[in-house]
């Protein structure tokens, strides 16, 4: 395996990182669409009603969590397979 560069590796962590941002973005915007077309469906009035209101929020925090439970299954996941699954067992529970 050749050694890198730290400019190349560098490069690569700001493209990692781009990466993760666009996902990050990607997902959130995927969410909320996601409730707002599940919640909100009369548009005959100019605002949100309250009922349309609190639909959103608890999809919303119903889709951030489980994406957390199973960003954290992951990490749990990868831990064990590098050799870390001690630890790993032992977080989230």
């Amino acid at each position: 395996m050749s050694a890198q560069s730290p400019a190349s590796m560098s490069l690569m962590e700001q493209e990692l990182n781009r990466a993760q941002i666009r996902e990050i973005f990607t997902s959130f915007n995927r969410s909320h669409q996601r409730c707002f077309t599940d919640c909100v469906n009369k548009f005959d009035r100019r605002s949100v009603s309250d009922s349309e209101k609190n639909c959103v929020a608890n999809c919303v925090a119903k889709y951030m969590n489980t994406t957390q439970r199973i960003s954290m299954r992951f990490q749990e996941h990868q831990a064990m397979i590098t050799g870390g699954g001690a630890v790993a067992q032992g977080q989230g529970k």
